[in-house]
């Protein structure tokens, strides 16, 4: 499929856009001051091989690169490059179109803070923001590192549902340390971000999947300037978490990203495979925004008009209601849902490592159910079992669901749902595209589940049952915070797990492959077999019992996933996607979800 260029000439002013550079930049006479050797012959020569970092005379190490000349702060031993544009503001006319790439700046670029984050409402996974002027990203080096080091490159794609979250929560200082270059970056979120309507599909570029455009520009960035910074261009490794995760899958799948990284880390994003609609849905979700909003679906100059606080107050943001705000199968970055891509092998084939935690929904039910109306009670868990099968055709098995997940077997209502959405959305989709992943090179697949049971419990409020290895548990075993409500203090155990698992991330990032001297042998994935990397404090253990404790049997089943005829090559226990038979698997999150609203309405 021809792939359209993400860049559109036009003569538009972007005065408004532009007028916040100038005002972070420092002179040249200042840094030239500081080092004038080194910073002469580096604005002298911009494509040289640079010699040792040049600094201000407060010790702020610079960079130049071919976006332009950088300062930046030192901390933690580490060189911090923040709030650097790699594309323009996407205001104004710029707003739902694909990111045009920035001018270069003259002079020395101020990059010692945070840019502001993507609009978003304030919610525990993000900070409120109400400007477009986002499209930033950071650079994070060993202290002193020079240009052209040839040090691996990582770069973060940040979670929260497409709808919230920043390029800033997460300190990389441990990922840095062995020697690692590492890249975040804010991207456009939900309306802003992934709205489809009648006439923004119908202009001449690409479309709905703006925010997953922006990663890629991001990328495109990382190509062209991270040696200035000591980075390997030809060594990248992309990775994010549950959004971030979803996202990583689709830049493997979108043609136009092949190239941009080398190896993949998937964290909690398999659950892409069940919420990623049509473009038809897409559009009549973005239809309804429009009138909600205003505008007619056809009248685009309405919809770039409309104040950021107006777009973010619209009702239904993520779920099944939602007006916009996440993936879509746009015909081009995603020719078809990911599902069928990666049956049909059609994706990068890179190095790739997964990861999903022992308890995923156990987050969420605190959200939807304690946090929100109280814990579920016996009388509503049928009620609510039912009503999600229900709204995706599965009705008819709720008593089979039921039987398999009986309320006996766990200490409350709220842990008994947890338990079986956790297997159906979440585990089960992470075996299937482990599965789906193996065909490609077995040898360059590794699979783990985090599973500590034991983990703190953050900052939420007082819930009725442990928070355990829930949703984004993983992280703090992998980042620093710079959130006061993500940091979490380590057991000695926990503090040991977390340098093996920042050790086979960084080793990962920089061969392909987890595995050194210092840490347990990770066994490649096995299809058929089923094994994972068990991460439980202390350490890390081989374990083969993920698809026995997640009932995954059972869920492929009731997806129709199992069958005798048509099984895909290299696929564990007969595990197949025959002729469209996984139809109720886009839709059963969004249906727990919704289930979830209704019950507190009622509660209300």
């Amino acid at each position: 499929m021809e792939i359209r260029k993400l860049t559109i000439a036009k003569s538009l002013s972007l005065v408004a856009g532009l007028s916040m550079v100038a005002g972070s930049l420092v002179s040249s006479a200042e840094v030239a001051e500081a080092a004038p050797g080194a910073f002469a012959r580096a604005l002298a020569l911009p494509g040289a091989r640079y010699a040792a970092r040049p600094r201000t005379a407060a010790g702020n190490p610079i960079v130049v690169a071919p976006a332009g000349a950088l300062e930046g702060i030192t901390t933690q031993n580490m060189d911090s490059y923040r709030g650097i544009p790699y594309a323009e503001p996407p205001l104004g006319v710029l707003r739902w179109e694909p990111p045009e790439a920035p001018a270069r700046w003259t002079g020395i670029r101020r990059a010692t803070k945070f840019a502001d984050h993507c609009p978003q409402l304030a919610t525990a996974a993000g900070v409120a923001s109400t400007t477009e002027n986002c499209l930033y990203l950071n650079v994070f080096t060993p202290a002193g590192t020079p240009a052209k080091a040839g040090l691996p490159v990582m770069v973060w794609i940040h979670g929260g549902g497409f709808q919230t979250g920043e390029s800033d929560d997460y300190n990389p200082d441990k990922l840095v340390a062995p020697g690692r270059v590492v890249v975040t970056l804010n991207y456009r979120l939900g309306s802003l971000g992934f709205l489809a309507t009648t006439g923004l599909d119908a202009e001449s570029h690409l479309h709905v999947n703006y925010g997953i455009m922006d990663q890629q520009a991001a990328l495109r960035w990382v190509q062209s300037n991270i040696s200035a910074f000591g980075g390997n261009p030809a060594n990248t490794t992309l990775f994010g978490q549950s959004a971030g995760g979803a996202s990583v899958m689709t830049q493997l799948i979108w043609p136009a990203s092949a190239g941009l990284f080398q190896h993949a880390i998937i964290q909690s994003g398999s659950y892409a495979l069940i919420t990623t609609p049509p473009l038809a849905t897409a559009e009549t979700n973005g239809n309804a925004f429009a009138a909600y909003e205003g505008c007619a679906p056809t009248d685009t100059a309405c919809l770039r008009a409309l104040p950021v606080q107006k777009i973010l107050a619209a009702p239904g943001a993520g779920g099944a209601a939602a007006f916009a705000g996440g993936l879509a199968v746009d015909g081009t970055i995603l020719p078809e849902s990911p599902l069928d891509a990666f049956a049909e092998q059609q994706y990068a084939k890179v190095p790739i490592l997964q990861n999903t935690d022992h308890d995923e929904f156990r987050l969420f039910a605190a959200e939807l159910f304690d946090l929100s109306g109280g814990p579920l009670t016996a009388a509503e868990y049928p009620v609510f079992t039912k009503a999600t099968l229900s709204a995706v055709g599965l009705g008819n098995y709720t008593q089979l669901v039921l039987d398999e997940y009986p309320l006996s077997s766990y200490a409350s209502p709220d842990l008994a749902v947890s338990a079986w959405v956790t297997d159906a959305a979440f585990a089960t989709p992470a075996l299937v595209m482990d599965d789906l992943f193996s065909p490609g090179d077995p040898a360059a697949l590794y699979t783990s589940e985090f599973a500590d049971e034991n983990e703190p419990n953050w900052e939420l409020p007082p819930i009725s049952f442990p928070i355990a290895a829930c949703h984004q548990s993983e992280l703090p075993f992998i980042y620093d915070s710079y959130n006061p409500k993500f940091h979490l203090t380590l057991s000695p155990a926990e503090q040991q797990l977390q340098e093996t698992m920042v050790d086979y991330w960084t080793q990962f990032a920089a061969t392909g492959s987890p595995n050194n001297s210092d840490t347990p042998y990770w066994t490649p994935f096995i299809a058929g077999l089923g094994n994972m990397n068990e991460f439980v404090p202390p350490g890390a253990s081989l374990s083969a019992n993920f698809q026995t404790f997640h009932n995954t049997t059972f869920w492929t089943a009731i997806f129709g996933l199992l069958a005798a005829q048509d099984t895909a090559p290299g696929l564990s226990g007969g595990l197949a996607l025959p002729a469209h038979q996984h139809v109720a698997m886009p839709r059963l999150l969004d249906a727990v979800f919704s289930a979830a609203r209704e019950r507190h309405v009622r509660r209300s």
